[in-house]
């Protein structure tokens, strides 16, 4: 899951595919991401793991790393 996450942010935010980008690197902090493309990232994450993102949930802890997107989506495949 992380490695999916991974490769959409590289191809979706013109990132170089030898870019360092660990799982714990804040994508807002480090401008990899605005507001924008966390809008893109969601829709992403609802088409490829079939949950629904409520508008509450649409918070930066939530989607600020890529673990904290997996943590995120493990959640809600569990309910």
């Amino acid at each position: 899951m992380k490695d999916e996450i991974k490769q959409f942010i590289v191809q979706q935010f013109g990132l170089e595919e030898h870019t360092a980008l660990n799982v714990e690197n804040n994508l807002i902090e480090n401008g990899i991401i605005d507001s924008m493309g966390m809008m893109r990232l969601i829709r992403f994450v609802e088409k490829k793991y079939g949950i629904e993102v409520a508008f509450e949930e649409m918070i930066p802890k939530n989607f600020e790393s890529i673990q904290n997107i997996s943590n995120y989506i493990t959640t809600k495949i569990q309910l």
